[in-house]
């Protein structure tokens, strides 16, 4: 801690990091106890920046400590001002008004959609300054939750931890993602006091979130296939380093712990999809797709397998029902129903069937609304392709035959990269094969 302060006393010399450091300095003096130094620094930091909720945090702390009630509603009131949907002020209402179950009282109130985030944040800070008995009464409001069960066990006395730990232990493992430095150390000191593997698994989550890969992937290979929980085997096949068949081996006991979850369908297709088994990659799919016909996303995962499987025609016939909601960088169903239409056209080129080549080559230009995208400017518009294949049926239907090298020369220098006119002039280059 002295060289804590001693860097950030340095710090202060400079604008740059002048209230950031004042800040700072203000909780570590708060959690030292020396009130009146924490109060100075908070008021060097607001004096530069008046809306700095730590050193209001700080000036709150400081006033009700030294019992100045007049300081603290005047601190509080401002940070109102300031914060309006803040958490800070009226907890500390319910503090000095001595409300039985202030945390709960608190978390009651929020509407947000993971309240308990909201209180976990406020409990760290009021453990890093110090008040280590208002972190309890906010954990203790979030109530039977894993987090902040083993939280409160590394915060207790070792002969109340017994309790808590077997509470935590027995809090399903469903929507915790451990990311705070605080829980973290939390789980660590727990560890050694529970066999159980949730905390491990929250402990690896919070190390991978941490950048500690080396950590969280010791822990995650030391689990194996201990676990009943589908999302674990799902959360370790996305883990940096894994081979494929590793990814996949996961992917499948995450669908077989839990076949009601299509998002295990779709990631098990895409990883089959990466190891180039196009075959399997479209099987897996088309049985999620008739158990959640109205998953939109997966019928995008199922056109893109059955494409990869070289079924253009049943792709086809899917883009042309998918309908998608629009989203940010919504570009990936027309694109695969371009490629879609286009493969389907090479076939019909191969068959002769120019007039049926021609329409599906014209229905490649079409941006249907239903798949989620809207045409972009004529400026913008690539349609090189659909002009080089229009151009190529127009050529063989008056008896023109096959292109020669040139033309050949020019498709390959059309489909530079590995997107769908790499794959479209690909398959065209293989029709007088």
């Amino acid at each position: 801690l002295a060289d804590a302060r001693d860097g950030l006393e340095i710090a202060t010399q400079s604008p740059e990091y002048r209230v950031a450091a004042c800040t700072e300095l203000a909780k570590l003096w708060l959690a030292e106890r020396d009130d009146a130094r924490a109060a100075h620094y908070a008021d060097l930091a607001l004096a530069i920046e008046p809306e700095n909720l730590g050193a209001l945090g700080v000036r709150i702390v400081a006033a009700r400590r030294a019992q100045r009630p007049e300081a603290w509603r005047a601190a509080v009131a401002r940070l109102e001002g300031v914060d309006r949907l803040g958490t800070m002020a009226p907890f500390e209402r319910l503090v000095q008004a001595r409300a039985p179950n202030a945390g709960a009282q608190l978390m009651s109130r929020l509407r947000s959609e993971m309240p308990e985030q909201s209180l976990f944040e406020l409990a760290a800070w009021y453990d890093d300054v110090g008040e280590r008995s208002l972190a309890l009464q906010l954990l203790e409001g979030v109530g039977d939750h894993a987090e902040a069960l083993y939280w409160r066990a590394s915060l207790v006395e070792p002969s109340a931890r017994h309790a808590l730990l077997a509470r935590a232990d027995a809090q399903s493992p469903r929507m915790v993602f451990p990311f705070r430095a605080e829980v973290i150390a939390a789980l660590e000191a727990m560890r050694p006091h529970t066999t159980d593997w949730k905390p491990r698994y929250y402990l690896a989550l919070g190390y991978w979130h941490r950048g500690r890969l080396r950590e969280a992937a010791t822990i995650f290979d030391a689990l194996g296939q201990l676990p009943r929980f589908a999302p674990f085997y799902a959360a370790r096949a996305t883990f940096p380093g894994l081979t494929v068949d590793a990814q996949l081996a996961d992917l499948r006991r995450a669908a077989e712990l839990d076949p009601t979850e299509w998002r295990y369908g779709k990631l098990l297709a895409e990883r089959q999809l990466l190891a180039g088994g196009g075959v399997s990659a479209a099987a897996t799919p088309s049985r999620y797709v008739a158990r959640f016909p109205a998953s939109y996303i997966l019928g995008l995962t199922h056109a893109r397998a059955l494409l990869a499987a070289g079924r253009h025609g049943e792709a086809n016939t899917l883009l042309d029902t998918l309908k998608i909601l629009p989203y940010e960088g919504s570009g990936e169903g027309h694109a695969l129903f371009r490629e879609a239409k286009l493969l389907v056209a090479l076939d019909a080129m191969r068959d002769r069937r120019w007039d049926e080549a021609d329409r599906l080559i014209a229905a490649a230009r079409v941006w249907p609304e239903r798949l989620g995208a809207g045409r972009p400017y004529d400026a913008d518009l690539d349609e090189r392709l659909e002009n080089w294949l229009a151009a190529d049926v127009a050529a063989r239907r008056s008896g023109g035959g096959a292109p020669g090298a040139a033309s050949i020369d020019r498709a390959r220098a059309l489909a530079s990269g590995s997107g769908v006119e790499a794959r479209v002039v690909a398959r065209w280059l293989q029709l007088d094969q």
